[in-house]
């Protein structure tokens, strides 16, 4: 969760940072603060990197979730089948949540401008 929140607050610094390079300077004034287009594109890369390295960490774990959540409730004797099943539902929800906000955050700043 926090780390997710974090890839959203740089994107939207990014986003910023780029829509205020395309506005004409009469709209926004002086431009004394900023980025470099170089700087920009860096922030880029580097928040690109973090978004991937979250997708390799959430991508199988959805379906590992899923899998366990079928084989207690295969074996309902051993754990009590409802609550686990709506415990391991949540959590898939939570992952699958994880996994369209950052495709939302690639789309959004990386393949809109870039």
């Amino acid at each position: 969760g926090p780390l997710i929140q974090a890839i959203e607050d740089e994107v939207d610094e990014i986003d910023t940072a780029i829509m205020y390079m395309h506005t004409p300077e009469r709209i926004n004034g002086p431009r004394t603060a900023t980025l470099s287009p170089g700087d920009v594109l860096r922030r880029v890369g580097e928040s690109r990197k973090k978004v991937m390295g979250m997708y390799r960490l959430l991508s199988n774990k959805a379906d590992v979730v899923k899998g366990f959540a079928k084989r207690c409730n295969e074996h309902w004797e051993v754990a009590p089948k409802s609550e686990i099943g709506l415990y391991l539902g949540d959590i898939q929800d939570h992952i699958m949540t994880m996994t369209s906000s950052l495709t939302y955050y690639e789309t959004l700043v990386f393949c809109r401008y870039f």
